[in-house]
């Protein structure tokens, strides 16, 4: 049940709700248990994770979370809050209440209520103290109340303890030892108070992002206007160089002109010469040969044909320049980068990232739809995003309890697991804030993938959390059609917590086991893969996210190391790329339609790779 009041004027700082069965960590901060499950999940190594306020590793009771004590100072906290005075403007503490009016009124208001004619005989009663709370019996001695504390045994007893066991020594008042406590704890508590107030700095840390923001839109401003202007220099090149070649080519044609003609007319004398003279030789009487003979002779002995031949043209060329990348950055400007990073090593270059609109939430699952749009989902929150490719936010679905894990079909249908409440939604293309109910499951559900017949593959498990090790734990993997008829895709006892599933494009399953820490692969019932990085040298291997790719791999998140590996079908390791940064720390993964890798962060951000 939620606290009617936040502790301390505080909400849970995970969920930022009331808090709802409040656990006490050993470093004193509380959180809602449900809220523990999803840190345990993503922190979880070595059967300890970190407090996500403090940072201090905690170690993972036996049975999860519930190990943890319930915080009752909370409660109590609510009902001995003092009670202010609803009339006065100085909410001075109240002393009385009245029935009639139902409102709490200091020593002076209470006063002016009882003169006022039209409140003069209204019930007025007094607000009695609240006691201290009662000391707790003794777990020997049920009749007795834990009264005396031994300073020679550290311990607090009953009276029947003394008498019986501790006699002769040291023994004080609990209640005195607990003032001498109190008034130990209260320094501390005003040096705490001298800490800067947290409204001002979350107030300085809007203005921060307000600030990044405002430098994003200018910086993609002035990236757009470099851009322009390098268009409009490339372009004058451009015509500068097309301006030059039509120039060259139009004195050339003409030269060729020039040419042709007169090639043209003197051939055409020369011809008409020649027939002349052998029509003049056959046809002419003896007295015309003799009279225009050797004018004739003399003309066609000093006929000159003239430049008849081919121009010798020179080559018109164009010789580019090399230009490299670096070459053109260098012209077009610099960048000054903000302070956070997220680099990873082994050529991968970042093509985007951005944030969720939770701030410090868990990306437990990504998917891309048909349309190249990106669904991301924030499964201890019980919230979904949807993201066009570019970064836009265009939707967000708020659900009444946790999820998990997402995938879609070819139709866009986007099908979402939610685990402790096993079963499975829906979310239809056409209606895509209209939740609709797929299939429930005798199990709780958790991993989800869809093969490229639509049929839906999922991992099941016997609890909600793999951490809580009462008992050991059998999963299983399960093939569910549109018709919704359920398939068990291997034998028993091969998985133990299928967390996580993804499917290639042969067919064959991947299951991150969160229990058994490795990757299994299934291929028609059989094992035909496994990787767990101990032959390939890795200390430890955590597997979260994992997710197919275009080619039939697949990419498995490692949170040991914050490494992406590629596997094989038959789990043979085929490259890792580990990530380093302040932008955060890898859980979930997926690729879209060109093989483009997306992952999802730890602190709720999204980033595209390329590799």
């Amino acid at each position: 049940m939620a606290l009617t009041r936040s502790f301390a004027d505080l909400s849970c700082s995970i969920c930022m709700y009331d808090f709802e069965d409040p656990r006490l960590l050993p470093c004193f901060h509380t959180f809602c248990r449900r809220c523990i499950d999803g840190v345990i999940a993503a922190e979880y190594r070595d059967r300890t994770f970190k407090c996500p306020l403090c940072q201090e590793t905690i170690k993972v009771p036996t049975n999860g979370s519930k190990g943890f004590p319930i915080n009752t100072f909370l409660e109590r906290d609510f009902k001995l809050r003092d009670i202010a005075c609803d009339v006065c403007d100085e909410r001075k503490h109240a002393v009385s209440k009245c029935r009639n009016c139902d409102q709490n009124f200091c020593y002076k208001c209470v006063e002016i209520h009882k003169k006022m004619q039209g409140t003069s005989s209204h019930i007025v009663h007094s607000i009695p103290p609240i006691a201290k709370p009662r000391l707790p019996s003794c777990k020997e001695h049920a009749m007795e109340k834990l009264e005396y504390f031994c300073d020679s045994c550290n311990a607090v007893l009953c009276e029947v303890c003394i008498k019986y066991g501790h006699k002769y020594h040291s023994i004080q008042d609990v209640s005195s030892v607990s003032d001498t406590l109190r008034d130990e704890i209260n320094p501390y508590q005003q040096k705490i108070q001298e800490v800067p107030d947290s409204y001002n700095y979350k107030k300085q840390v809007a203005r921060q992002q307000q600030k990044l923001d405002r430098d994003e839109h200018d910086v993609m401003d002035a990236i757009k206007e470099q851009t322009e202007k390098f268009k409009h220099v490339v372009d004058d090149v451009r015509n500068d160089f097309v301006r030059q070649l039509l120039e060259a080519l139009s004195d050339s044609k003409n030269e060729i002109k020039d040419n042709k003609c007169f090639v043209t007319k003197n051939c055409a004398a020369v011809n008409h010469l020649k027939q002349f003279a052998k029509l003049f030789v056959k046809n002419a009487n003896d007295c015309d040969v003799i009279k225009y003979g050797p004018m004739l002779k003399e003309k066609l002995f000093n006929l000159e044909y003239g430049n008849t031949g081919i121009l010798n043209l020179k080559k018109i060329e164009f010789i580019p320049k090399d230009v490299s990348l670096n070459d053109v950055k260098r012209l077009f400007g610099f960048f000054n980068p903000a302070r956070y990073d997220f680099s990873f090593t082994g050529g991968v270059n970042i093509v985007q990232s951005f944030h969720s609109s939770l701030e410090d939430c868990t990306i437990t699952s990504l998917t891309f739809m048909p349309d190249t749009s990106l669904w991301i989902c924030m499964g201890n929150n019980g919230v979904l995003e949807r993201y066009s490719f570019n970064g836009q936010k265009k939707a967000q679905i708020r659900l009444e309890h946790r999820i998990d894990a997402i995938a879609s079909d070819s139709h866009g249908v986007l099908y979402v697991t939610c685990n402790a409440e096993k079963k499975i939604i829906m979310f239809n293309k056409n209606k895509s804030s209209k939740r609709e109910h797929f299939i429930d499951t005798l199990m709780c559900v958790r991993g989800i993938a869809i093969d490229k017949n639509d049929h839906i593959v999922v991992g099941l498990t016997e609890r909600d959390v793999f951490f809580d090790s009462t008992y050991p734990q059998i999963g299983s993997v399960t093939l569910i059609s549109q018709e919704k008829t359920i398939n068990k895709l291997h034998g028993d006892d091969v998985v133990q917590y299928p967390a996580r599933v993804a499917v290639n494009n042969t067919g064959a399953v991947a299951v991150s086991d969160w229990i058994a820490l490795c990757v299994k692969i299934f291929k028609k019932n059989k094992i035909v893969g496994f990787f767990d990085g101990k032959r390939n040298g890795f200390r430890h291997f955590l597997p979260r996210g994992i997710c197919s790719t275009n080619d039939g791999s697949f990419i498995i998140v490692d949170t040991s190391s914050n490494c992406l590996h590629w596997i094989t079908e038959d789990g043979n390791l085929q490259r890792t790329v580990e990530s380093k940064g302040e932008m955060g720390e890898p859980y979930s993964v997926t690729v879209d339609n060109h093989d483009g890798i997306w992952i999802g962060t730890k602190d709720g951000r999204i980033v595209q790779l390329c590799i």
